[in-house]
């Protein structure tokens, strides 16, 4: 039984190891979610009022809070039987000239 709970033990925190090393990875390698600025860039910005002692200074408070819940119950709401206040015209397409 010992045997058993070390291999699941074992198991799971390689799992874990590996998502993690991977995730990171992919984070850090893909150009899509950014590089660190360059020391050029970092010169550019502190040109700016934006950018202070190595941090970014938003001009316009941005309010980063979730909705109402009002709001979004009568965004997804459960009402199924709203209809549009007018057609919605659909455009008929064939996928393989797409």
């Amino acid at each position: 039984m010992l045997k058993v709970l070390r291999f699941i033990g074992l198991s799971s925190l390689v799992i874990v190891l590996g998502l993690s090393i991977f995730t990171t990875s992919y984070l850090y390698l893909s150009p899509q979610f950014g590089a660190s600025p360059s020391e050029e860039q970092k010169e550019q910005y502190r040109k700016t009022n934006h950018y202070e002692e190595d941090s970014w200074i938003n001009l316009v408070e941005t309010n980063m809070a979730a909705p109402d819940m009002e709001v979004m119950l009568d965004f997804f709401g459960a009402d199924l039987k709203r209809v549009p206040s007018k057609n919605i015209d659909v455009l008929k397409l064939c996928s393989l000239e797409i």
